[in-house]
Parts: structure tokens; C-alpha cells; sequence
């Protein structure tokens, strides 16, 4: 973590029990509205729960904290350093692998699913079902 920048969650689908979605960064309970944004040091300890039975689809954005010229300087590098850790060159691979798989399956109507050992393997689609992207017919 980095103080070097801020988090930013937008809400894009948000819970219509908003009591029952919470974000609570330290002693402050937030809750998301749609179509709005929420900014907040995720340094700070934080946690997240949605004990509705709705999905909470948030868009998350970090944005450079605003600092002196040394500070950003330092945070830049600070940042460029964690970007070539094996963490992240892992995550990142990991990241275009499931892209690539993704990509294929879209274009052979294939869904990529786990199969018991947690590798991918292949199952045949059904139509899509409007609005709902596409569906696992095989099981």
C-alpha cells in the first residue's frame, strides 16, 4: 500500500437495501449510492460487507493524492518499484490469461469454467438469455 494515492469506489449497482451494504473505513460507516462516488484512504483499515441478497457492482479508481513535488516523486517510485514485483508481474499474467480465455470463449460461444482441480476446461453455451450474457448449459 501507498498513501500516494486514494481510492475511489463508484457505485453502479447498488443494493435498494443500502442499510445492509456497508463500507466501513475506520470508525465511519459509508454506504454507496448509484451513479455516485465515494473517496476514501484505503491505507486506513477497512472493511466491506452486502448482507442483502443483491449485487454491489462498484467501479474502483485510484487517483493520485495531490502532494508536493518531492512526494510525488517519491510515491511515483515507490509505485514503478511494486509494479515490478513478482506479485503483480504474477497477477498481470494471470490477468491476460484469463483475457485470452475470456476472448476465446466469447468467440466460440465456449464457457470458460473450473472443473474440480481448478483448472479451466470448456462447456458448451446455451442461447444467450437477454440481458444476462450468456449461460453454462453443461454441468
Amino acid at each position: 500500500m501507498t498513501k500516494g494515492l486514494i481510492r475511489c469506489h463508484l457505485g453502479l449497482v447498488v443494493p435498494d437495501q443500502r442499510d445492509q451494504c456497508v463500507m466501513r473505513v475506520g470508525d465511519q460507516l459509508c454506504q454507496w449510492e448509484q451513479g455516485r462516488c465515494l473517496v476514501f484512504d484505503d491505507t486506513n483499515n477497512h472493511e466491506v460487507w452486502n448482507n442483502s441478497d443483491q449485487e454491489r457492482i462498484v467501479l474502483l479508481v485510484d487517483v493520485d493524492r495531490p502532494m508536493r513535488l518531492i512526494g510525488r516523486i517519491i510515491s511515483r517510485l515507490l509505485i514503478f518499484g511494486i509494479r515490478r514485483t513478482g506479485y503483480v508481474k504474477d497477477a498481470r499474467k494471470n490477468l491476460k490469461m484469463w483475457e485470452a480465455i475470456f476472448e476465446q470463449a466469447a468467440s466460440e460461444r465456449i464457457s470458460p469454467v473450473k472443473n474440480t482441480e481448478g483448472r479451466f476446461q470448456r462447456g458448451r453455451l446455451s442461447a444467450p438469455i437477454a440481458g444476462a450474457g450468456y449461460c453454462n448449459a453443461s454441468k
